[in-house]
């Protein structure tokens, strides 16, 4: 099986040294790693051949990106965060067991959608997958998930993003 650790793993502490299994990572996670000790950890996993570091071909950004806009988390991920993704769906589409390590909701939830499995570190993780939206408060207009203003059209109230549960 293959991990592929998102920010939230090094955060929580979770090291391929410990696991002494194979995990991936992407270079825009290794540059979300500020403290000095965290960097450390994740070099020395490198050295030790237990992590690796790569960049998912752009097709899978590209078929990430979708399923998040699908799901209305687009806005809420960071491009590290449809990096793993993107890796994961990568090696999944090669035929590889591919687990994601990660505590990001937006980033379980588009992992649910794109049928990836994934394992939460520090927190619960989601249940079931979930789509946003927008809504009026004033009138209700329903409006999708990458709507740009945070003003309804028709009556001028403000608009705030809801869930939808699958």
């Amino acid at each position: 099986m293959i991990l592929v650790l998102d920010t939230s793993a090094f955060f929580a502490g979770l090291e391929p040294l410990a696991l002494r299994k194979r995990a991936y990572t992407v270079p825009e996670v290794m540059e979300e790693l500020k403290e000095e000790y965290r960097q450390l950890k994740a070099r020395l996993a490198q050295e030790s051949g237990l992590l690796e570091v790569r960049t998912p071909q752009e097709k899978y950004m590209q078929l990430v990106k979708k399923a998040a806009t699908q799901t209305g988390d687009v806005a809420l991920l960071s491009r590290a965060d449809m990096a793993v993704l993107a890796l994961a769906l990568e090696f999944a589409s090669q035929g590889e067991k591919v687990t994601i390590v990660t505590d990001d909701y937006a980033v379980q939830n588009v992992a649910k959608f794109l049928k990836l499995r994934f394992s939460p570190v520090m927190e619960q993780g989601i249940r079931r997958r979930f789509r946003w939206y927008k809504r009026c408060v004033g009138c209700g207009r329903r409006y999708s998930a990458s709507y740009a203003s945070d003003t309804c059209e028709v009556c001028g109230a403000k608009v705030k993003a809801r869930v939808k549960r699958r």
